[in-house]
């Protein structure tokens, strides 16, 4: 009996269910029942398991595991080259009349594994760009906190500064006018830096658009 594709696990920390499953619609591998979640591996089973067959798991770099099955009786193919040709060209898992060798096995998880890396690195990108933006937020607030602070004291001292002018009370006058410049020149400093905050903000939201946009279209093309 050939060897035949039992399970494919796939790592947690790297998948979620949505992109398995479409992992195995894409290549119309039919699980038997739905994934087994267990701590570390979205499992699936792909055939029933055999208590006196032989399992070989064949690891995949970045999460994926197949499990092959080969029921013992087997004739042992001594020579360690010809037992691998033999092995790549016998038929795995996915119907009796609709299966792949192990090397496409092998090729299809290569070829998933590759999109969800660049997935995953541009997924990075975003949580870290997130993390930066969290960062922005309270200083923007705290900056337009001050900023409406500094601007009604300068309208007070500019309505005092006015009403003293009024009564030709000249020595409070200049005292007003000095205080409603000087508020004037702190909120003006105060507002070039929240437009440069503000900037950074724009720039970090339009980085996250367009990686957000590469993800979509890796999923379309895949």
């Amino acid at each position: 009996m050939p060897l035949v594709l039992q399970a494919i696990h796939f790592d947690k920390n790297k998948f979620n269910t949505k992109q398995t499953n479409q992992f195995l619609r894409r290549k119309k591998v039919k699980a038997l029942k739905r994934v087994d979640k267990t701590e570390n591996q979205l499992r699936y089973r792909i055939r029933e398991p055999n208590d006196t067959a032989k399992y070989i798991t064949k690891e995949i770099d970045d999460g994926v595991q197949f499990i092959f099955m080969k029921p013992r009786g087997d004739k042992q193919v001594k020579n360690k080259k010809s037992k691998s040709k033999i092995e790549s060209k016998k038929k795995v898992g996915k119907t009796e009349d609709e299966c792949c060798t192990i090397k496409e096995c092998m090729n299809i998880g290569e070829t998933i594994l590759r999109g969800n890396k660049r997935r995953t690195d541009e997924s990075k990108q975003i949580t870290k760009l997130k993390r930066e933006k969290a960062k922005l937020v309270p200083r923007i607030t705290n900056l337009t906190s001050k900023i409406n602070i500094l601007k009604k004291k300068f309208e007070q001292a500019n309505k005092r500064y006015e009403k003293a002018k009024a009564k030709k009370k000249n020595k409070k006058a200049s005292e007003y006018k000095k205080k409603a410049d000087d508020y004037k020149e702190k909120h003006n400093k105060l507002v070039d830096k929240l437009n440069v905050l503000k900037g950074k903000m724009g720039e970090i939201d339009e980085e996250m658009r367009e990686l957000k946009e590469t993800i979509e279209a890796s999923k379309k093309q895949k």
